[in-house]
């Protein structure tokens, strides 16, 4: 489990994968879109797949469910 930002919000990441260790997508922390497997953020190495998030005094829900309550287009996480 893991705190960040996602522009002016904390938001917990509760579940999450690696889904391509190697790969250089995109500037860390920058959202690459909704996958099957769940909402992909690009690292510093690798892309990782997020399954389940918490918005601060919100109940967890899953990636889906978060970018559909979400304006997402045009955040970074870690800003």
């Amino acid at each position: 489990m893991a705190e960040t930002r996602l522009g002016e919000e904390q938001v917990r990441v509760l579940r999450a994968r690696v889904v391509d260790a190697g790969a250089r997508a995109a500037t860390p922390g920058t959202l690459l879109g909704m996958a099957e497997d769940g909402l992909r953020i690009a690292c510093g190495e690798g892309v990782l797949a997020l399954r389940e998030l918490q918005r601060a005094g919100k109940r967890p829900v899953s990636a889906r469910d978060f970018a559909n309550a979400v304006r997402i287009a045009g955040l970074r996480f870690g800003t």
